[in-house]
């Protein structure tokens, strides 16, 4: 039997060892994305940590929920609570993006509130926190050395003074949505945004709305952010502010841990198969 030509040979070896090549290289591939994927969850974990959960929610505030749905692994919304005496900070943020790099954000974001609030004397209010933050946080992103970074948060800010019975409300393109009596009120916030802007901090317009608490507590507030309302269905549809606020009013009689359950099928079942365009979060709570 006679050897095999040596081209032939030749070829037989050049396609062995691609496919050896092609192996190692999914292999490598596949280690990496798996590297990847480890350290997003750990990020997750680091971030879940800093922000405020649905459990601290629910301490704070008994009759609550929180719907809080990632876009990726990793979220750009968050959720910021502190008790002070006889005083509740609570802030919802959205930040720029989603993913690690919006993220990172929220993790600025809590650190500066903290911050903020530990600093804060008791007649702080709403729009001192907004001015203040939007400082802080521009100054905090500025690098002589690397481009301006063009990224910001939208954010709502409520304090609750427990001994006046009052909400004093502040935002930055967010909104409060109040139900009292089956009636839904709608704050809307600042049209300005915290961080970079052409404007500067004190060129911006930051208010504080303050409302009586109803001696009744049927007081039920909600704080959302956009991913909600600008979720498309598969006929690419948008769902609205407008129909959002409906959905709200239409299931506020419901106790308030069943609204966040319904509000969470309500989504899926809107959403369907189409993609997800953004995080959401939505928290409600009543006083």
């Amino acid at each position: 039997m006679q050897d095999p030509p040596q081209r032939f040979t030749q070829t037989a070896y050049y396609l062995s060892n691609q496919q050896l090549k092609k192996k190692a290289s999914e292999e490598n591939k596949s280690l990496e994305n798996q590297q990847i994927l480890e350290s997003m969850r750990y990020a997750k974990r680091i971030q879940q940590a800093l922000c405020t959960c649905e459990r601290r929610l629910r301490c704070v505030f008994p009759n609550s929920f929180m719907f809080h749905l990632p876009k990726c692994e990793l979220s750009g919304d968050f959720v910021y609570l502190q008790q002070k005496r006889e005083r509740i900070y609570l802030v919802v943020g959205d930040c720029t993006g989603h993913g690690i790099p919006a993220s990172l954000l929220t993790v600025i974001s809590v650190v500066q509130l903290n911050q903020l609030i530990e600093e804060a004397g008791k007649e702080i209010e709403p729009a001192h926190i907004l001015y203040t933050f939007d400082f802080l946080f521009t100054e905090q992103l500025k690098n002589e050395e690397s481009p301006i970074i063009r990224d910001g948060v939208e954010m709502a800010v409520c304090i609750i003074d427990q001994r006046e019975r009052v909400l004093h409300f502040g935002g930055a393109r967010q909104s409060l949505y109040y139900i009292c009596h089956n009636e839904l009120h709608h704050y809307k916030g600042s049209r300005d945004t915290l961080g970079w802007s052409l404007k500067t901090y004190l060129q911006k317009d930051f208010q504080t709305i303050s409302i009586p608490l109803q001696p009744d507590q049927t007081n039920r507030f909600y704080f959302a952010t956009d991913g909600f309302a600008n979720q498309f269905n598969p006929e690419g549809k948008k769902l609205t502010p407008k129909n959002f606020r409906a959905m709200l009013k239409s299931i506020s009689y419901l106790p308030m841990q069943e609204q966040g359950d319904l509000l969470k099928e309500l989504f899926l079942q809107w959403k369907g198969d189409s993609k997800q365009i953004d995080d959401v979060l939505i928290i409600g709570f009543q006083v």
